[in-house]
């Protein structure tokens, strides 16, 4: 009997996930699925791996070393939304909403 949660990968499972990362494969669902699960040094370990991705993607692009960044912000003036998507933040489902729309104070806040 195994001392592991039945949803945690095997040890044999994440080497072979983080082998892969620091070796620049395409990961397939399932190993980045196991990569999510990196705890301790097998986080650690994945970091690096991530952190040469990103630095070699950089140079790649002609700014190594750069990271940028938007100063832009999107406010939404309503937490209303037809789509589907699911990934929103500032959507919240009707009936739990006080308002359709944000007051000027909300809006306010939201941009301090």
């Amino acid at each position: 009997m195994s001392d592991r949660p039945a949803d945690r990968p095997t040890a044999s499972a994440m080497r072979r996930a983080l082998r892969r990362a620091r070796d620049g494969a395409a990961l397939d669902v399932t190993e980045a699925g196991v990569l999510l699960q990196a705890t301790g040094d097998d986080l650690v370990d994945l970091c690096a791996s991530a952190a040469r991705v990103r630095d070699a993607g950089l140079a790649t692009a002609g700014r190594p070393g750069v990271v940028t960044y938007s100063r832009k912000v999107f406010i939404p003036l309503t937490r209303l939304c037809r789509d589907r998507c699911h990934y929103c933040t500032f959507v919240t489902v009707p009936g739990r909403l006080p308002a359709a729309y944000l007051s000027p104070d909300e809006v306010l806040d939201i941009a301090r």
